[in-house]
């Protein structure tokens, strides 16, 4: 879905085609990656029975340190700036090995994305985002992870379902 109305880009697809083949035969890069895909944070605010990285059903469980880790606002702008430099940036796609909108920096990340003019997805499951916030930020698109179809199937995914969360 996008906020928009707008789809994924796909301007110039003939220009970055022609760039990439001319590079194969010189044997050289001659425009960057078009999308970028970065994962913020390995903290979550559910624990989906479904997730390879959170279920409660693993028999190794990742450690509370791993759970903690993230990139840093300053370390996303440097990646960004990196990949623009490239040329032919047009996309960021934030999600993570948890839940984005867990991340405190995570409203200036997506200030730092649409600054520069890039359209950005976020994956996530939109229990803990300032919808409002989202929107007032330009967020070109979210997928949403609901893993329910009813409040019944909604807490039989989610083992630490909390009130409100459903509704």
């Amino acid at each position: 879905m996008s906020l928009r109305g707008e789809g994924s880009p796909s301007a110039k697809p003939k220009k970055r085609v022609s760039l990439a083949l001319a590079g194969l035969e010189r044997g050289e890069v001659l425009t960057g990656p078009q999308t970028v895909h970065v994962d913020v944070t390995n903290g979550c605010n559910t624990n989906c029975i479904t997730c390879w990285d959170h279920s409660p059903l693993l028999t190794i469980g990742r450690t509370s340190a791993w759970k903690r880790q993230r990139i840093d606002v300053a370390a996303l702008e440097g990646v960004l700036d990196d990949a623009a430099s490239l040329g032919g940036l047009e996309a960021i796609i934030l999600s993570g090995m948890g839940e984005p909108f867990t991340h405190p920096g995570i409203y200036e990340m997506i200030a730092a994305v649409k600054r520069r003019g890039l359209h950005l997805t976020i994956i996530t499951n939109l229990v803990a985002a300032d919808v409002e916030q989202i929107i007032a930020l330009g967020v070109d698109q979210l997928l949403i992870g609901v893993q329910g179809a009813s409040r019944a199937s909604y807490e039989a995914f989610h083992p630490s379902f909390k009130n409100g969360e459903w509704d």
